[in-house]
């Protein structure tokens, strides 16, 4: 008998069991869609041609609540208003390399989703 090994799912290393152990208990937690380019701003980034709806993170309640923290939409809110007063006439492409640099600062981690759908499901059977 001829077997394809790739045709068998390899046992998974308990390294891996655990890490799917780990991201089925962060799902389980309350979460909150955060959308990465400001609704405050959304007129400004309508011009730019970017539908900021289509670019949400689910984050922990918590988390999203924090990035959010005080006057005017807090940090996150105030990072994107500075940014884009100094870069009025950015392309598209400045823009998401700005958003992509505020999610690694603000240590944000999750999957980019339009704001009407759920984020994608852990794979079957973990």
């Amino acid at each position: 008998m001829f077997i394809i090994p790739w045709r068998h799912k390899p046992p998974l290393l308990p390294s891996q069991i655990q890490a799917l152990k780990e991201a089925e208990q962060e799902r389980r937690k309350p979460h909150e869609k955060h959308h990465i380019f400001p609704q405050a701003s959304r007129e400004w980034f309508e011009g730019k041609k970017i539908d900021i709806d289509e670019y949400t993170i689910p984050l922990e309640v918590e988390k999203h609540r924090s990035i959010h923290r005080g006057e005017r939409g807090g940090p996150w809110n105030a990072a994107w208003r500075k940014w884009i007063f100094d870069n009025g006439d950015a392309t598209k492409e400045e823009i998401f390399r700005y958003a992509g640099q505020l999610i690694y600062e603000f240590e944000l981690f999750g999957p980019i989703v339009p704001y009407w759908k759920l984020p994608p499901p852990l794979p079957p059977g973990y």
